[in-house]
Protein backbone atom coordinates (compact mmCIF):
# COMPACT_ATOMS: atom_id res chain seq x y z
CA UNK A 1 0.00 0.00 0.00
CA UNK A 2 2.90 2.19 0.93
CA UNK A 3 6.31 3.16 1.48
CA UNK A 4 8.52 4.03 4.59
CA UNK A 5 9.95 7.56 4.30
CA UNK A 6 12.74 8.86 6.32
CA UNK A 7 10.83 9.69 9.44
CA UNK A 8 9.88 6.59 10.07
CA UNK A 9 6.23 6.72 9.02
CA UNK A 10 4.67 5.13 6.25
CA UNK A 11 3.07 7.40 3.24
CA UNK A 12 0.74 6.59 0.06
CA UNK A 13 2.85 7.29 -2.75
CA UNK A 14 1.07 9.01 -5.74
CA UNK A 15 0.85 10.76 -9.15
CA UNK A 16 -1.12 14.02 -9.43
CA UNK A 17 -4.53 12.62 -10.26
CA UNK A 18 -3.72 10.74 -6.51
CA UNK A 19 -3.79 7.39 -8.19
CA UNK A 20 -1.32 5.20 -6.26
CA UNK A 21 1.81 4.71 -7.82
CA UNK A 22 2.73 0.96 -6.37
CA UNK A 23 0.97 -2.03 -7.65
CA UNK A 24 -1.04 -4.17 -5.85
CA UNK A 25 -0.30 -7.41 -7.72
CA UNK A 26 0.74 -9.32 -10.72
CA UNK A 27 -1.19 -11.28 -13.54
CA UNK A 28 0.68 -14.22 -11.48
CA UNK A 29 -0.26 -13.31 -8.13
CA UNK A 30 -2.90 -10.85 -8.30
CA UNK A 31 -3.65 -9.80 -4.95
CA UNK A 32 -1.19 -7.93 -1.78
CA UNK A 33 -2.30 -8.42 1.70
CA UNK A 34 -1.29 -5.42 3.87
CA UNK A 35 -0.80 -6.03 7.67
CA UNK A 36 -1.00 -2.24 8.78
CA UNK A 37 -2.13 -0.11 12.04
CA UNK A 38 -2.46 3.60 11.88
CA UNK A 39 0.60 4.30 13.98
CA UNK A 40 2.49 3.57 10.98
CA UNK A 41 0.97 6.40 9.00
CA UNK A 42 1.97 10.20 9.82
CA UNK A 43 -0.87 11.76 12.07
CA UNK A 44 -2.32 8.21 11.86
CA UNK A 45 -3.63 9.04 8.38
CA UNK A 46 -3.39 6.83 4.60
CA UNK A 47 -4.15 10.30 2.57
CA UNK A 48 -6.37 10.57 -0.17
CA UNK A 49 -5.52 7.92 -2.85
CA UNK A 50 -7.19 5.57 -5.33
CA UNK A 51 -5.80 2.33 -6.67
CA UNK A 52 -7.44 0.26 -9.80
CA UNK A 53 -7.34 -2.74 -7.15
CA UNK A 54 -10.66 -3.42 -4.98
CA UNK A 55 -9.71 -3.24 -1.44
CA UNK A 56 -11.13 -5.16 1.75
CA UNK A 57 -10.11 -3.04 5.07
CA UNK A 58 -10.80 -5.30 8.34
CA UNK A 59 -11.01 -2.95 11.43
CA UNK A 60 -9.18 -5.45 13.89
CA UNK A 61 -8.89 -2.98 16.80
CA UNK A 62 -9.57 0.11 17.52
CA UNK A 63 -12.06 2.63 15.35
CA UNK A 64 -11.19 4.23 11.67
CA UNK A 65 -13.06 7.65 10.00
CA UNK A 66 -12.78 6.24 6.39
CA UNK A 67 -13.25 9.02 3.55
CA UNK A 68 -14.78 7.26 0.36
CA UNK A 69 -15.44 9.68 -2.28
CA UNK A 70 -17.79 11.91 -0.23
CA UNK A 71 -19.18 9.57 2.07
CA UNK A 72 -17.72 9.66 5.54
CA UNK A 73 -18.30 6.29 7.19
CA UNK A 74 -16.38 5.57 10.77
CA UNK A 75 -15.74 1.45 11.16
CA UNK A 76 -15.44 -0.10 14.60
CA UNK A 77 -13.81 -2.98 15.59
CA UNK A 78 -15.24 -5.98 14.03
CA UNK A 79 -16.34 -3.93 11.12
CA UNK A 80 -15.36 -4.95 7.34
CA UNK A 81 -15.44 -2.40 4.34
CA UNK A 82 -15.08 -2.77 0.53
CA UNK A 83 -14.23 -0.24 -1.97
CA UNK A 84 -14.30 -0.32 -5.22
CA UNK A 85 -11.96 -0.46 -8.27
CA UNK A 86 -10.52 3.52 -9.04
CA UNK A 87 -13.08 5.25 -5.87
CA UNK A 88 -11.15 7.77 -4.35
CA UNK A 89 -10.57 7.31 -0.38
CA UNK A 90 -8.68 8.29 2.71
CA UNK A 91 -8.77 6.58 6.46
CA UNK A 92 -8.03 8.33 9.51
CA UNK A 93 -7.49 7.26 13.48
CA UNK A 94 -7.27 8.90 16.73
CA UNK A 95 -5.83 5.92 18.11
CA UNK A 96 -3.82 2.94 16.79
CA UNK A 97 -6.00 1.02 15.06
CA UNK A 98 -5.18 -2.10 13.63
CA UNK A 99 -6.17 -2.23 9.69
CA UNK A 100 -5.10 -5.56 7.75
CA UNK A 101 -6.16 -5.42 4.44
CA UNK A 102 -6.45 -7.01 1.20
CA UNK A 103 -5.93 -5.48 -2.50
CA UNK A 104 -6.78 -7.80 -5.08
CA UNK A 105 -6.96 -6.99 -8.92
CA UNK A 106 -11.45 -8.32 -10.09
CA UNK A 107 -9.02 -11.06 -12.05
CA UNK A 108 -8.65 -13.08 -8.49
CA UNK A 109 -12.14 -13.50 -8.73
CA UNK A 110 -12.74 -14.91 -11.89
CA UNK A 111 -10.93 -14.50 -15.12
CA UNK A 112 -11.96 -11.58 -17.31
CA UNK A 113 -13.04 -13.43 -19.90
CA UNK A 114 -15.50 -15.50 -17.82
CA UNK A 115 -19.26 -15.41 -17.50
CA UNK A 116 -18.91 -14.57 -14.02
CA UNK A 117 -16.57 -11.59 -14.51
CA UNK A 118 -18.97 -10.17 -17.05
CA UNK A 119 -22.36 -10.43 -15.45
CA UNK A 120 -21.39 -9.90 -11.77
CA UNK A 121 -17.88 -8.37 -11.86
CA UNK A 122 -17.98 -5.86 -14.72
CA UNK A 123 -20.84 -3.95 -13.46
CA UNK A 124 -19.48 -3.55 -10.35
CA UNK A 125 -16.30 -2.36 -12.20
CA UNK A 126 -18.25 -0.07 -14.02
CA UNK A 127 -20.16 1.43 -10.89
CA UNK A 128 -18.78 5.14 -10.95
CA UNK A 129 -20.40 4.98 -7.46
CA UNK A 130 -18.43 3.39 -4.18
CA UNK A 131 -19.87 0.28 -3.29
CA UNK A 132 -20.62 0.92 0.15
CA UNK A 133 -20.58 -2.68 1.55
CA UNK A 134 -20.14 -2.34 5.52
CA UNK A 135 -19.93 -5.46 7.31
CA UNK A 136 -19.89 -5.13 11.36
CA UNK A 137 -19.53 -8.24 13.78
CA UNK A 138 -23.67 -8.73 13.88
CA UNK A 139 -25.22 -7.48 10.11
CA UNK A 140 -23.99 -6.23 6.99
CA UNK A 141 -25.76 -3.69 4.75
CA UNK A 142 -25.01 -1.69 1.91
CA UNK A 143 -26.65 1.55 1.27
CA UNK A 144 -25.73 2.18 -2.80
CA UNK A 145 -27.09 1.71 -5.72
CA UNK A 146 -25.72 -1.03 -7.30
CA UNK A 147 -26.38 0.82 -11.37
CA UNK A 148 -26.43 -1.77 -14.03
CA UNK A 149 -26.05 -4.83 -11.57
CA UNK A 150 -28.39 -8.01 -12.18
CA UNK A 151 -31.42 -7.76 -9.69
CA UNK A 152 -31.34 -10.90 -8.03
CA UNK A 153 -35.39 -11.25 -8.08
CA UNK A 154 -35.85 -10.50 -11.51
CA UNK A 155 -32.70 -11.83 -13.43
CA UNK A 156 -32.10 -8.99 -15.34
CA UNK A 157 -29.96 -5.35 -14.77
CA UNK A 158 -31.54 -2.52 -13.42
CA UNK A 159 -31.14 0.20 -11.35
CA UNK A 160 -32.31 -1.01 -7.66
CA UNK A 161 -31.32 0.34 -4.05
CA UNK A 162 -29.17 -2.59 -2.79
CA UNK A 163 -29.51 -2.25 1.37
CA UNK A 164 -29.32 -6.20 2.36
CA UNK A 165 -29.33 -6.64 5.79
CA UNK A 166 -28.45 -10.27 7.08
CA UNK A 167 -27.39 -12.26 10.51
CA UNK A 168 -23.50 -13.23 10.17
Amino acid sequence: MSKKTATGYTTVQTDETLRETISHGTSNYSFKFYDETMDMFDFRCIDWHWHSELEIVLVEKGNVDCFIGTEHVVLNAGSVLFINSKIIHKFTSEENAVIPNLLFLPAFISPEDSLIYKKYILPVLQNDRAVDVHLSKHRFFTSEKFLGCPDPSSGSASNYDAVYSAEL
